[in-house]
């Protein structure tokens, strides 16, 4: 007598057969999903494009030697020009450069550019830098010892003998293009990779309803977790500046559940990853502690009330940003290092029989039956 699939022992030869009921409920699913999918995905292509254009742009900045204060055109900086009233010169003004001729020293305050004001938008300040060429000249006005000052400034040709940094004498480094690329690359590296990984997985599993939550917090992640922190996006309209800074670092709060959503869609066979897919709701209060503490810290620059709490959590933001890695340990656990092999026993892997990504490594021995802990 020929055994059906559901008295068969061999697990795999059903392992991806979906449920017919789920078949029929969620039928009409895959067409918004694929919509929701498509919409992510360009948002997150457009930050990609956006973030290669920035680095692309700013190699016309800095272009020519000003001594000015360096201004990258980010959000990180816009909250502390605006508080502070302008440009604040501080010691990395280079003592050889046009500034130091025209009298500038630490400790004062640049409040106008070629007559636009300073004291409530920095934007012409870096607008102003990023299209002066060598030779053009500047009208600076600051405030030195309580007086305001004006002079002209005239920009000279950046030392050929400097390439990737320009030291100033004070010992501030100065980005050049090349820092640059260092300093933002690793930005664009994860969203591309959230963006080829979102795909892949949204159609791989657009029925899927845990691969569905994943993809969409894999996106929105990649989209707004840096782009506070993009060159040139003082050039944003000012009314976005506020929500999407505060999304940037709120948008932390994701980052848990998308880890945890990785072991959920394509579990990790250890006995570690079987415990973090139980307690899945821990990564919630982790990330969510993180994500408030970052952003009372960085908000902490546009309301001054909230400087104080923003002071207490600052240890969050300065230490926060390797706690994501940890999972990654677990994502990428070597076959030969894991003693156990794990299959989640939820409904939903029950039913899929999903296998490990890294089965092909393990010789396909780790495609076990729902809820089963058996030797690889």
């Amino acid at each position: 007598m020929k055994l059906d699939d559901s008295q068969t022992n061999n697990p795999s030869e059903n392992i991806l057969a979906p449920a017919s009921s789920d078949a029929s409920v969620t039928r009409h699913i895959p067409y918004l999903r694929l919509a929701v999918l498509l919409f992510f995905s360009a948002v997150l292509l457009t930050q990609v494009l956006g973030t290669t254009w920035s680095l692309f742009a700013i190699r016309h900045y800095p272009r020519a030697r000003s001594g000015l204060p360096p201004y990258d055109g980010n959000w990180n900086d816009t909250p502390a020009f605006t508080a502070a009233g302008g440009i604040p010169v501080i010691n990395s003004t280079d003592s050889a450069g046009p500034a130091a001729r025209l009298g500038l020293h630490e400790g004062d305050l640049i409040v106008a550019i070629n007559g636009l004001a300073l004291t409530e938008d920095p934007e012409p300040y870096f607008r102003t830098l990023l299209r002066s060429s060598p030779g053009d000249s500047l009208r600076i006005e600051w405030i030195q010892d309580g007086d305001r000052r004006s002079g002209l400034l005239v920009l000279q040709e950046l030392p050929s003998s400097l390439p990737t940094a320009y030291r100033q004498d004070a010992g501030f480094v100065f980005e050049s293009v090349a820092m640059r690329w260092k300093h933002i690359s690793p930005m664009l590296i994860f969203d591309i990779a959230a963006l080829l990984l979102g795909v892949f997985i949204g159609f791989l599993k657009l029925r899927d309803t845990a691969a569905f939550r994943l993809v969409t917090a894999l996106l929105t992640s990649g989209t707004l977790v840096f782009s506070s922190r993009m060159p040139l996006s003082s050039l944003w309209p000012e009314w976005a500046a506020g929500p999407v800074y505060f999304c940037a670092f709120a948008s932390i709060a994701v980052m848990g559940p998308m880890w945890i959503g990785f072991l959920a869609i394509f579990p990790v066979r250890t006995r570690m990853g079987a415990r973090l897919q139980q307690w899945w709701w821990l990564s919630w209060i982790v990330f969510g502690a993180w994500a408030l503490g970052d952003t009372l810290n960085s908000a902490g620059n546009f309301y001054p009330s909230l400087g104080p709490a923003a002071e207490a959590l600052s240890f969050l933001r300065t230490r926060g940003d390797s706690w994501p890695m940890a999972f990654l340990v677990l994502l990428f656990t070597p076959p030969h290092l894991r003693p156990m092999a794990y299959c989640s026993s939820t409904a939903n892997h029950a039913r899929e029989g999903i296998p490990n990504l890294l089965t092909p490594l393990s010789g396909g021995r780790d495609v076990v039956s729902a809820g089963s802990l058996v030797p690889v």
